[in-house]
């Protein structure tokens, strides 16, 4: 049985060689007036038969800022019910951001303190 994915682990070799990129897809949603354009693409390795398997990577561990769940683009917040999540967002703070938190921490103490 073929693998239907594939998994990179933490600091292994990888054939990027075996990478393909597929043409960038621009999506619009239309919010009142306003027209909210993003793009995506996709990245697949090439397995065999040419089938295209999503690519997953393990990174190096780290804390968790928030995991949020994704709906569909523009599902109202009332319409965000469990039976219509697509996935999941997973928050980790960059080493700039944890030392803004850091430099923050004494302020956040002294105003904890004052209330």
């Amino acid at each position: 049985m073929q693998n239907q994915e594939i998994l990179v682990p933490h600091n292994s070799n990888f054939d990027l060689d075996k990478v393909i990129v597929v043409e960038p897809e621009t999506h619009t949603f239309t919010k009142g007036s306003s027209i909210i354009k993003w793009t995506t693409l996709n990245v697949y390795d090439l397995g065999e038969n040419d089938s295209k398997l999503p690519i997953y990577f393990e990174l190096a561990e780290q804390k968790l800022w928030g995991v949020f769940g994704i709906w569909p683009f523009g599902t109202p917040k009332e319409g965000q019910s469990n039976d219509k999540l697509e996935g999941f967002q997973i928050f980790i703070l960059s080493r700039q951001q944890k030392q803004l938190v850091n430099q923050q921490e004494p302020r956040r103490k002294h105003f904890m303190s004052l209330i």
